[in-house]
């Protein structure tokens, strides 16, 4: 199946589960992943200007300051707390791990 047009249809072939996402959160996902996309960027630029103005030396302890709050950011993220958490347990379960094969349905 191709699927660069609609990518949904490539949610449900590889991930049959995804739409419990909507049944507990509604739209919420969608609102929550594009502004984490905003802000990520926007959190990227900001780093990116802070690290340009230090020294090698004040940059390395900058980076391992910002690797932690992704870290801590990312960890978030993997491991939803409440109702959200067992709900996407099961959704990882019925997914696909055949990333070639999808990778070649987005592409088409």
């Amino acid at each position: 199946m191709s699927c660069p047009n609609y990518p949904g249809d490539c949610y449900n072939q590889f991930s049959p589960f995804v739409g419990l996402l909507d049944l507990v959160g509604g739209r919420t996902d969608e609102e929550v992943g594009n502004f984490s996309i905003i802000k990520a960027r926007q959190e990227a630029w900001d780093y990116a200007q802070i690290l340009a103005y230090q020294t090698p030396e004040q940059r390395q302890g900058a980076i391992a300051i910002i690797d932690r709050k992704v870290a801590i950011l990312g960890n978030t993220i993997a491991n939803p707390r409440g109702l959200l958490g067992p709900v996407i347990d099961l959704i990882r379960w019925q997914e696909s791990e055949d990333i070639v094969a999808i990778i070649d349905a987005l592409i088409g």
